[in-house]
């Protein structure tokens, strides 16, 4: 006959539930039965079935097994009864308990033991049933404590604390108050540690248990310390790997960058991409600040597709409002549909506003509501429309200079100027010259379909060299030097010829000793012969501009035989 607790636990299908006869063959199995022993069937012979199952544990005195049916599949199995006529048995999957809470919840105080499941713990543990009586600890706990099992199993708690064996602690008020509770205390043997105590109540409410977790504090804290440094370190290498890859993307490597000033600029850009806030660079013309600033918008939304470059120079004043903010159908001359401007194109993405400097004062002022509220008014329009979108600002002027002439607004520079980024000149920062000039003629390479490199004679010229128009100038010079080379490489007369024919006229092996003044004259030299020495110079370096006597003479706006005459004078006063 089934008592009404097996029988509950029979229909309720919680557990498998299977009843064999004299001959061990199955006279009840319930659905839990069937799902955990695929084809299990009444009538079948058990130990037939169950290879696994050994025929041993049908007669021997244990009661309460946790066996394995294959490598990963383990129950816990209880006999409820051995009779030789019934023998009644029950199964539940390990891995269908949660945790030990779980496991007590359902089984209450009979079923199965729970000294394997709390060994698994990495944890100390400490089990005590409702008065206070310690049923249940781990090896973690015996050492952690240095007690032994004779010493706390089956002794009640409140005893171990008068005689100084376990302190006052959470287990205690959990079981005057039946809520959760936390403590630090200090054991016997000097350890501190963090116990964490949990009432565990039966189905009808009554606390039949408290279980303890304790762990070492001198162990959290090195845990703690380890995983904030290995945090810290993920965060640091996940965001340093985000800018290469951002950088990459224009195939520009970052980690060739040389000077400590850029390094420091990679490493603050590193840190400002997961914020929005505004960007103000500065820096002289041709420095890098569009080639940064598509590096952020990479690095933030892993794509251009929302990069708007706006040149604040290039567009008339009448007409930047509109090209702005958009317009709306009848709101000026000529307005014959909506049209959207370019902040809502930019709409989930990055608007660089170059040129700051030069954006009208009238609309300075509406950019700077744009940045307070977060919202825009076509021209013409009434309804408003979010900004979502991020601002990076760039200038080569001088921002708080021109606050001084008020031809820039204070409040917009205090809006702008919350992460400030200044690039300095490339001839600050000579290491990655030859790195950026390497990097830009491997693209010349792959656009001209050549493969051009510099011999030694040249990247002296280009170190010597002052680069006034900056990474600008060097890409215009590299250019115009990968079209005259035709054997593969750019020699110094090459170079020479390609950077005199850029914005700064001047021979480089003479820019320094200009910086101070021509020195036209030598002491004991006649005025005549100066002169003559002086317009050989000029005309020398005109054929190496130019490379015919005839480009020459028509730069220097005279005849070519003025040319060849001068240059035999020169000669003849050598």
């Amino acid at each position: 006959m089934l008592g009404k607790y097996v029988l509950d636990l029979r229909s309720q299908n919680l557990w498998a539930f299977i009843v064999l006869d004299k001959d061990n063959r199955i006279v009840t199995i319930n659905e839990k039965g069937s799902e955990y022993f695929k084809g299990l069937k009444d009538g079948d012979p058990f130990l037939d079935r169950l290879p696994w199952f050994k025929k041993a544990w049908l007669y021997d005195d244990v009661h309460k097994r946790l066996v394995k049916k294959s490598k990963d599949s383990q129950y816990f199995m209880e006999f409820m009864s051995k009779d030789e006529e019934e023998k009644l048995i029950l199964f539940k999957d390990t891995s269908e308990f949660k945790d030990s809470p779980h496991m007590w919840c359902e089984i209450g105080e009979s079923i199965i033991g729970v000294q394997p499941f709390v060994d698994g713990y990495n944890d100390a543990i400490l089990i005590t049933n409702e008065e206070g009586n310690i049923r249940v600890s781990n090896q973690n706990f015996y050492e952690l404590s240095g007690l032994t099992h004779d010493v706390v199993i089956n002794k009640s708690i409140f005893d171990l604390e008068k005689k100084n064996i376990l302190p006052y602690c959470a287990i205690m008020d959990v079981i005057k108050t039946h809520q959760p509770k936390d403590s630090i205390v200090t054991l016997s043997n000097g350890k501190e540690v963090m116990m964490s105590a949990n009432p565990i109540f039966d189905n009808d409410g009554n606390m039949i248990r408290v279980m303890a977790y304790m762990m070492d504090v001198s162990k959290i804290n090195r845990l703690y310390k380890n995983l904030s440094c290995k945090t810290i370190n993920k965060n640091q290498k996940d965001k340093k790997e985000n800018i290469i890859a951002a950088f990459n993307k224009m195939n520009i490597d970052v980690n060739t960058f040389k000077s400590p000033v850029m390094q420091n600029i990679l490493k603050l850009i590193e840190d400002i991409v997961a914020y929005d806030i505004p960007i103000l660079m500065t820096g002289e013309s041709g420095v890098g600040k569009t080639i940064l600033a598509k590096g952020i918008c990479l690095a933030k939304k892993n794509s251009l597709n929302n990069f708007v470059h706006i040149n604040c120079s290039a567009i008339p004043a009448n007409l930047i409002e509109s090209e702005l903010f958009g317009y709306e159908k009848g709101a000026f001359t000529g307005a014959d549909k909506s049209t959207p401007g370019l902040f809502e194109v930019a709409q989930d993405g990055i608007v660089l506003l170059d040129e700051i400097g030069d954006m009208p004062l009238q609309l300075q002022s509406k950019l700077l509501n744009v940045l307070q509220e977060k919202r825009f008014y076509r021209v013409g329009g009434k309804r408003p429309i979010q900004a979502n979108f991020e601002i990076i600002a760039a200038t080569n002027q001088d921002l708080k200079e021109m606050i001084k002439r008020g031809r820039f607004r204070k409040d917009l520079y205090f809006r702008l100027n919350v992460m400030p980024i200044h690039i300095p000149p490339l001839r600050d920062r000579k290491e990655d010259l030859l790195i950026i000039a390497h990097n830009l003629l491997e693209d010349l390479n792959r656009r001209f379909s050549k493969d051009i490199s510099l011999d030694e004679e040249a990247k002296s010229i280009l170190l010597s060299y002052d680069w006034p128009g900056n990474i600008r100038e060097l890409k215009s010079v590299l250019m115009r030097a990968a079209i005259f080379s035709d054997n593969g490489w750019i020699n110094s007369k090459i170079l020479l010829r390609a950077i005199s024919g850029s914005s700064d006229l001047q021979p480089v092996e003479r820019q320094q000793e200009n910086r101070e003044g021509p020195k036209l004259w030598e002491p004991g030299k006649p005025l005549k012969s100066t002169i003559v020495n002086l317009e050989a110079q000029i005309i020398k370096e005109a054929l190496e501009v130019y490379g015919t006597t005839r480009n020459a003479a028509k730069a220097l706006k005279v005849d070519e035989s003025t040319i060849t005459r001068k240059i035999s004078r020169a000669r003849n006063y050598a």
